[in-house]
């Protein structure tokens, strides 16, 4: 919270992430054919959902920064500063597939021929109908 009682962003991110995990049971890491993509794998009372993110760009997007400051800025929750994208086709469950962004704002996806082209870059997202029993995903 903010010192005015405003919420800050990063509080929907955390409500997000709370009600996504709530119930649910981690089932394994993903394996995919790209060692840069990386997911796991959930199964919660409402179905099967996995968390998807490239790491083509590393861990850190503000390390140019001064050293000998005590900050690490970071850029805002709604600007995509990730300057690598990667497409990837995934197997899709069913008629949909719904993506979900860090601070809950969803997405619908249409699958064709049963797959779904997804594109991946440093922020995780959930992704909700996917067919995910394969042993790597993305070959």
């Amino acid at each position: 919270m903010n010192r005015d009682t405003s919420a800050k962003p990063s509080l929907l991110a955390y409500a997000n992430a709370a009600r996504l995990l709530d119930r649910a049971t981690f089932v394994r890491w993903l394996d995919f054919a790209d060692a840069d993509n990386r997911g796991l794998l959930f199964d919660a009372p409402d179905g099967e959902f996995a968390v998807l993110w490239n790491r083509a760009d590393g861990y850190i997007l503000n390390a140019v920064h001064d050293p000998a400051s005590s900050t690490f800025p970071a850029p805002e929750l709604w600007l995509d500063p990730w300057p690598t994208k990667t497409t990837l086709a995934i197997p899709a469950a069913g008629a949909s597939v719904i993506q979900i962004d860090c601070i809950g704002q969803e997405t619908s996806l249409a699958p064709g021929a049963g797959t779904v082209t997804l594109t991946l870059d440093g922020a995780p997202r959930i992704y909700r109908g996917l067919d995910c029993s394969g042993t790597q995903l993305g070959a």
